[in-house]
């Protein structure tokens, strides 16, 4: 491996992480990041080292196996990353505001489960074929299915509002109902202590006669 295969890399990570950066209007996860902050300090390395008057080729391809190794890990975590990113959304969603949640959503939920599941399984395979492994997210992973989980990720951040105001409006009518329920019980225990009250009174009022 040379500088200019990780000039290639580099470009196909970029192209897809300024994609994540358009769709979602946000930074990928951490670890991408760090990933690249490791790779960043491997090549400043590299520099500094091609500037000595005799660069060792050894320390060379140590730090050119670092670099590659890096850019390698933050190319998986983007695509990893927003698989767990997604998985966690639609679960608090689902877990804190259910019945607004699908009353929004509706099926879409249980399309990006199944989404979910079914690329979950093919990094598993990857992880089992490891000879395999940039080919799988070359062509199954980001081929098939980056745009596809972006879309997923961009469609639950735009119904955020939508499901807070739906549940806004519920737990209204909920502190309305049971606003409403305590007046009818308090009521009823008016009438019951009344009732007890008048009873007393009559029941004295007929010993007196």
């Amino acid at each position: 491996m040379d500088v200019r295969d990780l000039a290639a890399q580099h470009n196909a990570l970029a192209e897809r992480f300024k994609l994540y950066e358009q769709r979602v209007g946000e930074l990928p996860a951490v670890e991408v990041l760090n990933e690249l902050r490791y790779a960043f300090r491997a090549a400043v390395e590299f520099i500094a080292l091609k500037d000595t008057p005799n660069p060792s080729p050894k320390r060379e391809q140590e730090l050119i196996a670092r670099m590659d190794h890096a850019l390698k890990c933050a190319y998986h975590d983007l695509i990893d990353g927003l698989v767990l990113e997604l998985t966690g959304f639609v679960d608090k969603l689902t877990q804190t505001f259910p019945t607004s949640t699908y009353e929004v959503a509706g099926s879409r939920i249980a399309d990006m489960r199944h989404d979910i599941s079914t690329i979950e399984e093919v990094i598993s395979q990857s992880r089992r074929e490891p000879e395999r492994r940039a080919e799988v997210y070359d062509k199954e992973l980001y081929d098939e299915w980056f745009e596809k989980l972006l879309e997923h990720r961009s469609y639950l951040k735009a119904i955020l509002p939508d499901i807070a105001r739906l549940q806004e409006k519920r737990d209204l009518e909920i502190e309305e109902r049971d606003r409403r329920e305590r007046g009818l019980r308090l009521r009823s225990w008016f009438m019951l202590l009344v009732g007890a009250i008048v009873s007393v009174v009559l029941t004295i009022l007929w010993g007196m006669l």
